[in-house]
Parts: C-alpha cells; structure tokens; sequence
C-alpha cells in the first residue's frame, strides 16, 4: 500500500464532493470522518480515493486484516478526526441528581438523597474528592455508579495484551498462556509442556510486519519472519519460534477496536499500590535505554488523561482506590500542584511526542479524581496539605440502614445504570466548569465562616482563601441543585467536608476546641456539655436545639475518641 499523504486525503475529500455517487454502496454504518466544517464522510472511502489519487487501487476493510484500526490511524496521524455516528435519540438535558437517585434505586443500590446530593455537588466544586469511613460502606460502590450513569462505563486496570489462561491458536497447534507480566508473555504447548518466553516487542515487530505487508493469517510464519528480520533488533534464534510470534501477534490483532470516541472509556478504577514512591504507576517515565521512547502504565491512568485532553466535551473519572495504602504525598504531588497553578505536569525532555505521549499534559477541567480511604495499621495519614485541597465525604452506616439492607438485600444490576445520565453530561459538565457560580450575599454564612475560622486558629487549624472560596462555591451549586436545602444544611455539609477534616491531635490540643465547635453547632451553647458527654443519649433530629447536625455528631465522636486514647482525627477505621 503507499503512502498516504494529507495532500491525498484532501484530493479524495474533493473528488467525493464533485462525484457524490462514489458514496454508493460505501457508506459508513459507525464512524464518520469530520471535518472542521462539520461535514462528514465515510472513512474508509476517503483512505480509498486517497490512495487512487496517489496511483494505487481501491482500497476495502477487507485490505486491512477486517479491521478498521489501521486506517483510522492514518487519518488521525494525519490530524484528521474519526467520531463514532451519534444517535439522533440523543438530547441534552439539564442536569437532575435526582434522576442518578432514581437510576440507583432501579439498579438495587441504594443511595441516601443526602450523601447523593453531597457527593454530587462536591464534584462539582472542585474535580477532587476523597471519600473516606467505614470498610465497605459503599465508597467505591457510589462513584462507580455515578460515573457509569453519566459516561459509556466504568473499566476496571487490566493488561491490553495477554492473560493468564488464555488460548493462543495457531494453524496447528494451540498454546496456553501460562505467565504474564508487563513485559512478557510464555506459552506453554499442553501436549509437550514445552514452554517459550518473548517480550512484548519482539511480538510488536510481528504485529507491525503484518501490518505493513497486509499479510493475512493464511500468510506461511516463514514470510512474516523474514519481513520481520530485516528490521529486527532480536536474534535470528528467537525470531525463529516463527509458529509462536506468527499466532501471538494475529491474537494482539484480534483484541484491538477501532479507534472511535464511543470506544474510549471514561473511567478507570485504579487500586493504588502499597509500593507507590513516586507518580510512575500513574504517569509513566521516558526510557532511559531507548531515547524518544515512554513508558507508558499498562494501569491506563495516562491513556486516561490524554483522553479527557482530547474529549473535552466528555466527562472523565479516575478513582484511585485505597488511595492512602501509599504516601500520597509521594505519588500525587505533581497532580496537587498542576490542581492550583493550572501549569502542565512535565512528562519528558523531547520536543515531539514519544509514542504518543506529550512532553508534558494540563490536567484537563472534564477530569474528575476520586480517592477512596480506608484507614487501618497498613495506610498512611493525609497531610493538611492533601486535605486542603479536597472535599472529604465520610461514610457511615446506620442502624436503619443496615435493618434495610439485611432485610431487603437485592442483587446489584450495575449494567442498568450505564449511560443513563449521557443526556446531562454536558449540562454537568457546564456547572462545573462555571467558575463565576457563587451563593446570594448572606451575613448568615460569612459570619458563620468567620466564628469557625476563629475557633480554628486557635489549634492551628484555621483555613485559607481557598477553603473559604470553596465553601462559598459548595454552597451555590447545593442551592442550584436543591434549593429545597436550607442554608444551615447546606453549609452544615460543607463543615463536615472542608473544615474539620484537618483536626487531629491530643486531648490537650483538642478538647477545648472541640467542645467550642460544638457550641456553634448548637442553637443554645450551654447543651454543649450534654451533646459531648458519651454517657449521655442525645437526639440529632431535634432542629430546635441543633443547627448543625452533621456535623455535631461527627465532633461529638471525635471527642469520644480524644476521652477514650488522649488522641482524635477525622478519619476514622
């Protein structure tokens, strides 16, 4: 096949125009090719005609091994844009939490409208939540379903390339995948036991050989392996297992998709690692061996954030579950500089992408970052700098919560919930983006703010501009989304998350200002005593003595705790 220029595509683009029935019987059913003046065409024909154009022949799917990958990477090489046909059922609908609400009920999980709501509007005031309380209390479970609602789907990290178990077929033998790792793969033959061990990219080269050749699977290994020889880098001794590499690299083939915007996943679920030391698992390195090289995680934490960059009207999330089982200080402080300052996270020295990866990236502002903490001996404590530029949602779990869930348990039907809420993806992410978004002038919630800030001082936990900026934001996207909320609970919800999370030390320090807290979240200060003393049954439903009660109870725990071991934080096992 030749070369295929932009000059060539343009010529094709052209003669489409001027004879209209080369579109019949060419049409594409998926995918259009769109141009910047939004006009469409069907990709492949377009590759077509730019190959006739060069002086080659008509060009089909069957030309390229059945798969449209290839040329859907030549024309987007060649800065063109490949988009999956949208459905004309499609409409955008002003964003409604209720309806995830109702989406979960129909799916079996259950959700409070409460934490719901707080989750939501979390999100949206900053793209940075940590979700922390008790094990198994649906942390992971809540993001997960919002952001399956309102994107394609959620993909938990798994390797692109081989798995353990798999069958790798040949013309005559099929070989068992018996190891795997991020660099290599061994087949074992089951009659024989015979077991052969190559790394990913020598199987590439085969994979690129086929691909430049058009080689098809009846193509004998011996003609693959000698294209292949001419640019190897490996030995002729292992290049000749040729039934192996030949097999390995039509099976890569066949797990590939089409390049297309419906088939990029907007979610990545990522379990952190213990040995997390520095941003590598979620931001790759250049190889140092081979310069113009990256490595990129197979976690695709990387390919996630690209993505977004190029996506920008599509809402992406990254969860990184057991976010604290590392320092996260150590592995995300690159992304809790490039949250502030906006400037881009450096990534190599080149001029020019490596393999497709930038010399550096901007964390785009459709990228939403999850954590989920769960605190035990094996993990690690937030610093005040983490928290402060998080909201942190606790979870728990109630009585009539658990009577609920013993008695009513049902099956999880997350697949029900998947794009359900795609229609208010825009909508949400034009709130979110909507930085000029602030709450009516009330004296209530500034005062309120300053009497806390007072308070807080005095143990060194006081806040800053941006705490309080968030605070007021967190307040206008509540009211936006609920105006039924009151402003007591709303910026009873904001305390929770943005101002005594940084509390944590021992009784001398604490318990002063945690029976100080407590008064302001009473209508009358001197019940202080009681709503702390554990002794005491108290009743947080009572609205004529509590102005806060969210947040009453959280410090009413924390100071249980301070009694119990001279020592209190806000996260808790």
């Amino acid at each position: 096949m030749l070369d295929i220029t932009r000059e060539s595509i343009n010529k094709a683009i052209e003669n489409i125009e001027k004879y209209p029935e080369l579109l019949k019987g060419r049409e594409s059913k998926d995918y259009d090719l769109v141009l910047e003046n939004g006009k469409t065409y069907p990709p492949i024909l377009v590759v077509s005609e730019a190959h006739k154009a060069l002086g080659g022949g008509p060009l089909v799917v069957n030309d390229f091994n059945n798969s449209t990958k290839k040329p859907f990477k030549i024309l987007k090489d060649l800065g063109y844009t490949v988009k999956k046909k949208q459905s004309p059922l499609i409409k955008h609908e002003t964003f409604n939490y209720i309806q995830f609400l109702d989406a979960c009920n129909s799916s079996n999980l259950v959700i409070t409208e409460q934490l719901a709501l707080r989750f939501i509007a979390a999100v949206i005031t900053k793209p940075f939540v940590i979700l922390t309380g008790l094990s198994g209390s649906g942390k992971t479970k809540l993001v997960l379903a919002f952001s399956a609602w309102i994107t394609n789907g959620y993909s938990k990290t798994s390797s692109r390339l081989f798995s353990v178990g798999e069958e790798v077929k040949s013309n005559k033998v099929t070989y068992l995948v018996t190891a795997a790792d991020a660099i290599s793969v061994t087949f074992t033959q089951p009659e024989t036991g015979t077991k052969a061990t190559f790394s990913y990219e020598l199987i590439q080269e085969w994979v690129e050989a086929i691909r430049n050749n058009n080689y098809s699977k009846d193509t004998s290994p011996r003609t693959i392996r000698d294209a292949v020889e001419k640019t190897t880098k490996y030995s002729s001794q292992i290049n000749s297992f040729e039934t192996h590499l030949k097999a390995a690299a039509f099976f890569l083939i066949s797990k590939e998709e089409p390049i297309g915007e419906e088939d990029i996943k907007s979610v990545c679920l990522l379990p952190v690692g213990a040995d997390w030391t520095n941003r590598e698992p979620l931001l790759g390195y250049p190889n140092g061996l081979e310069p113009g090289k990256y490595i990129v995680p197979e976690n695709g934490a990387l390919e996630l954030i690209i993505n977004a960059v190029k996506n920008p009207d599509r809402p992406f999330f990254l969860i990184l579950d057991e976010m604290n089982l590392s320092h996260v200080e150590r592995y995300f402080a690159d992304f809790l500089s490039a949250m502030e300052s906006n400037e881009p996270i450096f990534l190599h020295s080149g001029n020019e992408d490596h393999n497709g990866i930038p010399p550096s990236i901007k964390l785009p502002d459709n990228l939403f970052i999850i954590g989920t903490v769960n605190i035990d001996e094996t993990t690690y404590m937030f610093s005040p700098k983490v928290l402060d530029r998080a909201n942190v949602i606790e979870f728990r779990v109630e009585l009539s919560e658990m009577q609920g869930f013993l008695t009513g348990h049902k099956i999880l039907d997350f697949d029900s919930l998947v794009g359900k809420g795609l229609s208010m993806a825009q909508d949400f992410l034009a709130t979110s983006r909507n930085k000029n978004l602030t709450p009516p002038l009330d004296k209530n919630v500034t005062d309120d703010l300053l009497v806390f800030f007072n308070e807080l001082k005095k143990v060194g936990a006081e806040f800053g501009y941006r705490t309080a900026s968030e605070i007021l934001r967190f307040v206008a996207i509540t009211n936006q989304l609920n105006n039924h909320w009151t402003k007591d609970q709303i910026f009873d919800a904001a305390i929770m998350q943005k101002l005594l999370p940084k509390l944590h030390g021992s009784r001398r320090k604490l318990e002063g200002v945690l029976k100080s807290l407590a008064e302001l979240c009473l209508v009358d200060k001197s019940l202080s005593a009681d709503f702390l003393n554990p002794k005491k049954v108290v009743d947080f439903t009572d609205a004529d003595k509590i102005r806060f009660p969210v947040s009453l109870e959280k410090i009413r725990r924390m100071n249980i705790s301070l009694l119990n071991s001279n020592f209190t934080s806000y996260a808790e096992a």
